[in-house]
């Protein structure tokens, strides 16, 4: 069974944290959801604007990839269009997402258990909640779910 919603509440929450050395790093957390297509050879990933522009023959070539995620430390690497350059990913406020403040959750404890210091790096953190990737053919769709909320 699911904790209640107030389990979730970030206000609480952060009483419980303000003694960590990391908080601002943790503060730094943005929710992130994107959606776009990977070609299955060469790996290009492009917008939904330039997938629609592909011809019907071309489009069988890519698979739709849905993550969503949360980043810590900035926003460093963000998936773009290979073709138009604009960015894939659009983020949600931490608050407005029960997944995402569960996995934020999971993550502390997980900081609190380990050894594991990734506020040290000067790259981002990124913690993979789901993705999933579905593959495009003339016939039918196949779909490969990856539900991962493990760092």
């Amino acid at each position: 069974m699911c904790p209640p919603y107030s389990y979730f509440n970030r206000e609480s929450n952060n009483r419980h944290n303000q003694t960590l050395p990391y908080q601002q790093w943790l503060d730094s957390v943005s929710g992130c959801r994107a959606t776009f297509y990977r070609h299955r050879i060469n790996n290009l990933d492009i917008c939904s604007e330039c997938f629609r522009a592909r011809s019907r023959y071309d489009q069988v070539h890519y698979d739709i990839v849905i993550r969503h995620y949360l980043i810590y430390g900035g926003i460093g690497y963000l998936t773009e269009c290979a073709l138009c350059e604009v960015v894939t990913v659009d983020f949600h406020p931490l608050a407005t997402c029960v997944v995402c403040l569960r996995a934020h959750n999971d993550f502390v404890e997980y900081l609190r258990l380990s050894n594991d210091r990734p506020y040290h790096s000067s790259e981002s953190t990124i913690v993979c909640i789901t993705q999933a990737r579905i593959q495009i053919t003339n016939d039918r769709t196949t779909e490969d779910n990856t539900n991962d909320s493990s760092v």
